[in-house]
């Protein structure tokens, strides 16, 4: 599971990151990522099983709530995108 988010400069999107990686030691399932200036590209894979659980779906979703909020708090729109790079 593959997606980009965008942001409006580095800050947001590094607070975005910090926010996931606090949730993901809560769930104790860390997220494969990447960080160049606005933009966060995310991968979910639970390497054990080679593929995707429900752990990658439970992060995913508290991914999606964190963006919509970071989202909101700005008044911006919805600008991330699934990638269409496949791992």
């Amino acid at each position: 599971m593959t997606r980009e988010f965008v942001f409006g400069g580095f800050a947001d999107a590094f607070g975005f990151m910090t926010q996931i990686a606090l949730a993901a030691e809560r769930l104790e399932h860390h997220p494969e990522w990447s960080n160049v200036y606005d933009r966060v590209g995310i991968v979910l894979t639970t390497h054990d099983l080679q593929g995707l659980s429900t752990r990658d779906v439970t992060l995913a979703a508290h991914i999606d709530r964190l963006y919509a909020a970071c989202r909101a708090s700005v008044g911006g729109s919805d600008v991330s995108r699934p990638s269409s790079e496949g791992r």
